[in-house]
């Protein structure tokens, strides 16, 4: 059953839509956007989205990973203008819970709630807009760093 998006007050169903895919925004995970929901209310500040819910077809033209958690509903990447609004949009989203995989930017972040996937935190290159990953140990604070292989989110 598609989420009912009058419960959400700061987003609108085509805010995640695939490109290529009209309305394939009710196909995001309702518990993943009722915490966006939460996390845009504590932040104070509009979260844009740039991508939301993504269709394998428009996830292979932007070179997403073929396990993408784009494909399943369970992602989104906000656009980011400042260091400001950059600060207060992570610590929104660590606040409300959506801390188990974050990717930073210079123009977005990255936020997945795949529970399939190790937590991470990383940072993208940003002259290749590939992704410097490392894994964050959340709970004990430590990074364990791996061997920086570029991946796309």
């Amino acid at each position: 059953m598609p989420l009912d998006w009058s419960t959400i007050k700061y987003f609108k169903r085509d805010e995640f839509d695939s490109p290529d895919l009209p309305g394939s925004g009710d196909n995001m995970n309702e518990d993943f956007i009722k915490k966006l929901d939460e996390a845009r209310r504590e932040a104070g500040i509009p979260f844009i989205i740039n991508s939301g819910f993504r269709t394998t077809q428009h996830n292979n033209k932007v070179g997403g990973e073929k396990n993408s958690s784009h494909l399943m509903g369970l992602a989104c990447d906000i656009k980011v203008k400042n260091n400001r609004d950059r600060r207060i949009i992570i610590n929104a989203l660590i606040r409300v819970g959506l801390n188990k995989r974050i990717g930073i930017g210079s123009t977005f972040i990255h936020v997945d709630a795949d529970y399939h996937k190790p937590d991470s935190f990383w940072l993208y290159n940003s002259q290749t807009g590939k992704a410097l990953s490392f894994i964050k140990n959340i709970l004990g604070g430590r990074n364990k760093k791996t061997d920086k292989k570029e991946i796309s989110c």
